[in-house]
């Protein structure tokens, strides 16, 4: 955990330091942490599911970061295999999966097709950044130069992501279009920041 969150400082510090002033962000608007989660937009109705964060060291615990609907269990519900769709690495690992209650069917999603298929249409910002999210991106906040658009058929957005986790630390800044069936494409790619003697 301490190592997450010295990454976590120092990311947010490195990216402060040096984003590029020479890009045009016209028609971009700022993400909120909030946005990754709480405007998915499903392609069914059910009774109740909960997106979970884990960590890969910790089986024992998770995190419910977005659920919908009336809560069917007060104690904790494990998954029965400690699988998910892995958006982080090496110390720093975690995933995500949901849970699903449906009537009288329980069941996990923990496959990346799964969950693409759980979302449907990729027709809001919510169901584009969350799968940007699932794919190692990150974005700064509350700004702009880390934003996104619509854009015809998907969602332009401007992310950072680690490329390399050792000598060098890299961490690169990346356009990437995202289509109404979740394809990804990588528009542009530029270093953000290098650290050739780091470690995460």
């Amino acid at each position: 955990m301490r190592n997450i969150l010295i990454f976590i400082a120092t990311l947010t510090f490195l990216i402060a330091c040096e984003k590029d002033r020479d890009i045009s962000y016209e028609g971009f608007v700022p993400i909120f942490e909030e946005s990754i989660y709480d405007s998915l937009q499903v392609h069914a109705d059910y009774d109740y599911y909960e997106i979970r964060n884990n960590v890969c060291f910790d089986n024992n615990s998770y995190d419910i970061v977005y659920s919908e609907g009336t809560k069917p269990y007060t104690d904790s519900v494990f998954a029965p295999t400690n699988e998910g769709v892995y958006y982080s690495q090496g110390d720093l690992c975690a995933y995500n999966n949901i849970f699903i209650k449906n009537g009288e069917e329980s069941y996990f999603l923990t496959s990346y097709s799964e969950i693409i298929e759980f979302l449907g249409e990729v027709d809001c910002k919510g169901d584009a950044l969350f799968i940007a999210h699932l794919n190692g991106y990150y974005f700064e906040y509350n700004d702009i130069e880390f934003g996104i658009k619509e854009d015809g058929d998907g969602f332009l957005i401007y992310a950072c992501k680690l490329t390399s986790a050792c000598t060098p630390l890299q961490i690169d800044k990346f356009l990437i279009k995202i289509d109404i069936e979740g394809n990804i494409v990588v528009l542009e790619q530029s270093v953000l920041t290098k650290m050739e003697n780091a470690c995460i």
